[in-house]
């Protein structure tokens, strides 16, 4: 589908580019902003028109450099990594990732074949990002300064704006941004009940379970998850998506003790003001633990407790910590202060 998509939409992107420039008031396009996976027919196309071309991703910059790496990684025969591999292996050859990058923190597509279509997909695009003038990312300095190092001789320029939700509330303001998110669509009717509930709750004592706006998990799958929640002893608010489960049928029942517990201390919606929700002082701190291959309901239940509960005090100072290193980075002089640098560069152009 996706190269379909490219290729379908490479020469009305074309014809748009060059509409634009011909009839808008504003002058000829001179700089085009685009994302940096559906990414290699823009820059062909801005190329042609003589137009310069800037690339981002929402992700921070350790997810790049690994994107960056995968036909090196294929060469020293890392990739493919087969389903009987110690997934835990740490990978030694990617600089400034030695004691962090492990076979299991790669791409899902790093499993399959080396000649598989979407794996050949993120290799083109990661070769085509490094044609544009600049790269923007949603990290700071202080987070990943040693990955950004090797990712700079990649670019002419890389703008490091994270964590973006924060930078623009310092440039326009909560109010704006409501008004804004008040009237943008979303891909479901956000539940806002479940934020009443949240007052209710004591300070970061809430687990919030999300699956995002894809992912999709069978029926059993669904009890283990819920088994798990239920059995940790948390408080808990769960997205559930109508269009979640899949192959679920009138048979398949949800335990009468699982409707119980979820009344006592969880809240259950189809979807959830996501923004809202994380800000909110009750839900945690922001941060998960990786519960791997095995997601029974027993593993569920560890992981959980494990986090609110036997490490919640170390976990607590680190990402308080790192909060603190975000909020100066946005501060002026901080190093996300290379919105100022964009924008005059957009205006150079």
């Amino acid at each position: 589908m996706v190269i379909s998509f490219k290729s379908v939409t490479k020469p009305l992107f074309r014809e748009t580019l060059a509409e634009y420039s011909r009839n808008s008031d504003l002058g000829p396009v001179t700089c085009v902003i685009v994302d940096g996976i559906m990414y290699s027919f823009a820059n062909d196309v801005a190329e042609e028109l003589g137009i310069r071309v800037i690339t981002t991703r929402p992700y921070g910059a350790c997810c790049l450099w690994s994107f960056c790496c995968i036909s090196k990684l294929i060469e020293e025969g890392h990739i493919p990594v087969g389903a009987k591999e110690d997934l835990d292996q740490e990978i030694k050859t990617v600089p400034g990732m030695e004691g962090l990058l492990r076979r299991r923190d790669l791409p899902s597509v790093c499993r399959q074949p080396t000649t598989d279509p979407l794996l050949q997909l993120f290799i083109e695009e990661s070769k085509t990002m490094t044609r544009a003038s600049g790269i923007i990312l949603n990290t700071f300095y202080d987070l990943e300064g040693p990955i950004l190092c090797h990712i700079a001789p990649l670019f002419p320029n890389v703008y490091t704006i994270g964590p973006l939700n924060a930078l623009v509330k310092t440039k326009i303001g909560d109010d704006i941004i409501s008004q804004c998110l008040s009237s943008s669509s979303n891909l479901l009717e956000p539940n806002n009940n479940c934020l009443t509930w949240l007052d209710s709750k004591p300070l970061r004592s809430v687990v919030y379970v999300s699956f995002g706006s894809i992912a999709r998990v069978t029926h059993g799958q669904l009890l283990e998850f819920w088994y798990g929640l239920v059995n940790s002893g948390a408080s808990f608010l769960w997205v559930i998506r109508h269009d979640m489960i899949e192959g679920v049928t009138g048979d398949d029942m949800i335990p009468m003790e699982l409707e119980e517990a979820t009344k006592e201390r969880g809240f259950v919606v189809d979807w959830a003001p996501q923004e809202d929700v994380l800000a909110h002082s009750a839900v945690g701190w922001k941060i998960g633990l990786d519960m791997k291959d095995t997601c029974d309901r027993l593993t569920i239940e560890i992981m959980i407790k494990t986090l609110m509960k036997h490490r919640r005090e170390e976990i607590i100072r680190s990402m308080d910590r790192f909060s603190k290193l975000a909020h100066d980075s946005i501060s002026p002089g901080g190093s996300s202060y290379n919105l100022e640098k964009l924008i005059e560069d957009l205006r150079s152009t």
